[in-house]
C-alpha cells in the first residue's frame, strides 16, 4: 500500500466525516458508549451503518476511520494495518478510536482488531456481510465484541423525518387532519420503504435497483465466487417477488429449472447474509422441523420490493405484512410463522420456551369470509400453542373481539399496524 495514497485517503475521509456528523439525522435506537470491546455495526447496505458509526466514535473526541468500500484500497491487505496505524498516528497523534467500515473487505481484518483492542483502542467496525462477521468475530472475538443490527429508517422515523411526530398518549384521538397525514404518509412508506437515500433525498426506484444490483454483484457473487449470476438473480427476483408468500427450497429449484437443491439452499443463505431478505421458518417444537420447514420471505425493505416487483395484482395485505415482520425484526423478536394442517397464523412470537404473542396481520377484516378466517386461525393457533396473547393488525381498524371458542376472558385485540408500530416504538 502507497504511504502518501493512504494519507491522502484518510484526509479525505476526515473532511467526510465532519460532514456526515453535521448532516447525520439521530435514530431512534439506542447507542451503546464505546468500551474495550469492539462494537460491530452491522446490517444492508446504505442502511445508515456508516453515519451511526461515526457518531459512536466520535464520543471519544479524536478518531481515525478507514473505509474498504474505497476501490482505491482494492489492493489493502492485513500486512498494510501496520502502515494505518503510523500514518494515523503522524496525522491524529491523540487519536485512540478507530473506525474500520464495511471491514470484511479486507482478508484478516478480525487479527487486527485483536491487535489494537489489547493496545487500549476503542473499535468501531461495521459490515454488510452478517455471516463473514459473524463467523470471523466468533474465531477472534470472542467476548471481545458487541454487536449493533441496523435496519433502513422504521416508520416512526420516517414520521419524524417527515416532520410529523407521533406522541403516544397524546395522540390517542387524531384530528382528521393530522390523521389524513399520517395515513397518506402511511401509504408513501409502504410504497417506497425506508432507505436513507429514498426518504432523505428523494431518490426514485431506478436507485433502488441500482443498489440491488450493487449487493448481488459485490456482495454476493464476487464475495462468494459465484458464476452462475444469472442463476442467482433469477432466484433473488423471483423471492424478493414473492413478499410473504411461501417458499421451498425443492419447489425454487424445480421453477427456475436449478439442477441441484444445494445450490439454491447456499443462493438463499448468501441472499440472507447480504441482508437482503429474510425466510421466516415455521413453528414447530422440534428444532428440525424448523429447518424442514416451508419459509416465509420478506425483503429487508418494501421500497426494495416495489421497485423489483414484476407482479401487477393488488398486494396490500402482504405489503402490510412486510411492514410487521420488519417491526418485529427491529426490535430483536423471536418470530416463526404458524403453520398447521388445520390453520396458519402469520406471526408467532416465542419469548424462551413459550409462545408469547399470536399475531395475523389483514388489510381489512370488513369482508366475512376474511373475518371468519383470521378468527380461527387464532382460535386453533392458541389452543395448539398455549398462548392467549392474540392481535390482529389492519390497515385502519380498532376493536376488541370476543370469541367464546377462544376461552373464558380470552379477547382478540385488532388494532391499526400504523398505530401499532408507533406505540411499540417509544
Amino acid at each position: 500500500m502507497n504511504r502518501d495514497l493512504l494519507k491522502l485517503i484518510l484526509l479525505e475521509e476526515k473532511e467526510e466525516s465532519v460532514i456526515k456528523l453535521k448532516s447525520s439525522l439521530e435514530r431512534q435506537i439506542k447507542l451503546p458508549e464505546l468500551s474495550s470491546r469492539a462494537l460491530v455495526v452491522m446490517g444492508v447496505r446504505r442502511c445508515g451503518k456508516t453515519n451511526i458509526a461515526h457518531s459512536l466514535c466520535a464520543q471519544g473526541g479524536q478518531y481515525l476511520s478507514i473505509n474498504f468500500d474505497d476501490e482505491r484500497l482494492m489492493d489493502f491487505q492485513a500486512k498494510d494495518f501496520d502502515l494505518l496505524l503510523q500514518v494515523g498516528a503522524e496525522l491524529f497523534p491523540e487519536n485512540r478510536v478507530l473506525l474500520l467500515d464495511e471491514a470484511q473487505n479486507v482478508l484478516g481484518w478480525e487479527l487486527f482488531a485483536n491487535r489494537v483492542l489489547r493496545k487500549g483502542y476503542r473499535l468501531v467496525v461495521t459490515g454488510s456481510n452478517a455471516r463473514l462477521l459473524s463467523k470471523e468475530l466468533a474465531t477472534h472475538l470472542t467476548g471481545r465484541s458487541r454487536t449493533l443490527e441496523l435496519f433502513p429508517f422504521s416508520w416512526s422515523e420516517f414520521l419524524s423525518i417527515k416532520s410529523l411526530p407521533f406522541q403516544v398518549g397524546t395522540d390517542t384521538v387524531l384530528a382528521p387532519e393530522k390523521k389524513a397525514k399520517v395515513m397518506m404518509l402511511f401509504e408513501e412508506y409502504l410504497k417506497k420503504g425506508g432507505f436513507p437515500e429514498v426518504v432523505i433525498k428523494h431518490f426514485d426506484s431506478s436507485y433502488l435497483r441500482e443498489l440491488y444490483e450493487k449487493i448481488l454483484i459485490k456482495d454476493i457473487a464476487a464475495r462468494y465466487n459465484l458464476r452462475e449470476i444469472r442463476t442467482l438473480r433469477e432466484l433473488s427476483l423471483s423471492l424478493i417477488n414473492n413478499l410473504a408468500g411461501r417458499m421451498t427450497f425443492q419447489k425454487s429449484a424445480k421453477a427456475l429449472s436449478i439442477k441441484s437443491v444445494t445450490t439454491v439452499r447456499k443462493y438463499c443463505d448468501a441472499l440472507e447474509e447480504a441482508y437482503l431478505l429474510t425466510l421466516l421458518s415455521s413453528f414447530h417444537s422440534k428444532a428440525k422441523e424448523i429447518i424442514r420447514s416451508p419459509k416465509k420471505v420478506y425483503p429487508i425493505d418494501l421500497g426494495l420490493h416495489e421497485s423489483l416487483n414484476l407482479a401487477v395484482s393488488n398486494e396490500k395485505g402482504r405489503k402490510l405484512e412486510g411492514f410487521v415482520f420488519l417491526e418485529l425484526r427491529r426490535r430483536g423478536c423471536e418470530i416463526f410463522s404458524g403453520l398447521d394442517a388445520d390453520f396458519e397464523v402469520d406471526f408467532v412470537v416465542r419469548k424462551g420456551v413459550a409462545v408469547e404473542q399470536l399475531i395475523q396481520v389483514c388489510h381489512s377484516l370488513a369482508d366475512p369470509e376474511t373475518r371468519a378466517r383470521e378468527l380461527k386461525g387464532l382460535n386453533l393457533a392458541s389452543k395448539k400453542y398455549h398462548c392467549k396473547n392474540l392481535t390482529i393488525l389492519t390497515f385502519d381498524e380498532t376493536e376488541s373481539v370476543s370469541d367464546l371458542s377462544l376461552g373464558k376472558g380470552v379477547s382478540v385485540q385488532v388494532l391499526p399496524a400504523w398505530r401499532w408500530a408507533l406505540e411499540k416504538a417509544t
